[in-house]
């Protein structure tokens, strides 16, 4: 879509977190052969979203494309565009949580055969000596219960 006409636009504007974006977008019908014709089955309209993005003194432009399966008018692909992210970025969110979570209950279970080893070593070196000799590993491991 090049040019696209500036009246035809759904326009959203969010300011939040020291962040103000502000995005355009056009959504263009495509003729019924050429989901057939590029082999993309559904293929059915091409949405342009135009995005700028303010965070201090510093701007960023984005435009992309989003294949829609319907023809949506602009304010609903945005809105459509935008419930897709959302559903991604919390799912990482939840992923990163939980694995920080996981690795930390790791990093505390490693430590309890280290503190109830009787050498007379710093935890430090307890934990060097472990990774660096696999007889020193298994004693410890062997104390666990």
């Amino acid at each position: 879509m090049a040019a696209p006409d500036p009246a035809a636009a759904a326009v959203t504007i969010e300011t939040a977190h020291g962040r103000h974006e502000e995005r355009r977008c056009w959504v263009m019908a495509l003729p019924p052969d050429c989901s057939r014709k590029h082999d993309c089955p559904g293929l059915a309209a091409v949405a342009r979203i135009d995005a700028v993005r303010r965070i201090g003194g510093k701007q960023t432009t984005q435009i992309r494309y989003d294949a829609l399966s319907r023809v949506l008018d602009p304010a609903e692909a945005l809105r459509v565009v935008r419930a897709h992210w959302s559903i991604e970025n919390n799912q990482h969110w939840r992923l990163d949580v939980a694995l920080a979570d996981n690795l930390a209950i790791l990093r505390r279970l490693s430590l309890n055969p280290i503190r109830a080893d009787p050498t007379k070593i710093s935890m430090r070196l307890k934990r060097k000596k472990a990774a660096w000799q696999d007889g020193y590993l298994l004693k410890l491991l062997s104390q666990m219960r």
